[in-house]
């Protein structure tokens, strides 16, 4: 008798999988040197917050692992997609992402973030109404301002609008 894991188990291996490795990442990252030429933030400054960023996650992930999962009661839906709609899915945004590292240079960073949100949440299932537009509008411009203002950390504007 095979016996599979349900989904608050896997999401609960996830979790502790990905706290662990956060940490680590955290640890590594402190560990970083800062040359002569570290801004306030330092080199380890960003690695630093994507580590943490993480660490949250699994433990956003381990909190809803307790909630219950909506069982459905048409068989194959109860599962999950197929890997097939898993692949279409994952090469949507391998494509979503190589699209964005093409126009990067030309359109600049905060108009290709803003496509970017806006084609990932569309390719997640959101539909195009003002929740996603709004957010995909804001985004970009946004995550420019906290990068090229704040952090001193110079983002492309893009050779179709540079004079």
């Amino acid at each position: 008798m095979i016996r599979r894991w349900g989904e608050a188990r896997r999401d609960r291996l996830l979790a502790v999988l990905t706290a662990t490795f956060a940490c680590s990442y955290v640890a590594a990252a402190r560990g970083i040197e800062d040359s002569l030429l570290a801004d306030a933030v330092g080199a380890g400054g960003v690695p630093q917050g994507v580590g943490w960023l993480m660490l949250v996650a699994a433990v956003a992930l381990f909190a809803k692992s307790f909630r219950g999962h909506a069982v459905a009661d048409g068989g194959d839906e109860a599962r999950g997609p197929s890997w097939q709609a898993t692949a279409m899915r994952t090469g949507g945004l391998v494509a979503i992402l190589a699209a964005y590292g093409l126009l990067l240079p030309r359109l600049g960073y905060p108009l290709t973030i803003s496509l970017l949100v806006l084609a990932s949440g569309w390719l997640a299932g959101a539909t195009l109404r003002a929740p996603l537009l709004l957010c995909a509008a804001v985004s970009g411009p946004l995550l420019w301002a906290m990068f090229d203002l704040a952090l001193q950390v110079r983002m492309p504007v893009g050779s179709l609008w540079a004079a």
